[in-house]
């Protein structure tokens, strides 16, 4: 079993990064829609002068976002499991 002793100010060092780490995901996250939907302006423009309905207009913009999701959390995955791997090394060398 491997025990993990951190002091508080470690403690507080990784909270703190972990705070870090979500808001940054959160901003890129709304970054990356927000270009999305700003690309999709025209199509949006053209859906509604043809007389689309509210529910197919959110429809085109789910489908982008579907897509981004996806491939975030593809990554994200990978991204945990490499960092797992390196945590649990660093865990065991400072037994």
């Amino acid at each position: 079993m491997i025990r993990w002793r951190a002091s508080a100010s470690q403690a507080q060092c990784w909270g703190r990064l972990a705070v870090f780490a979500l808001l940054l995901a959160a901003v890129g996250l709304y970054g990356v829609m927000s270009h999305l939907v700003t690309q999709s302006t025209h199509d949006i423009g053209v859906l509604v002068a043809l007389g689309a309905r509210p529910g197919n207009i959110i429809q085109v913009g789910s489908v982008a976002g579907d897509a981004v999701g996806g491939l975030e959390s593809r990554w994200a995955f990978w991204a945990a499991a490499a960092l797992s791997r390196v945590m649990t090394r660093l865990a065991i060398r400072g037994q």
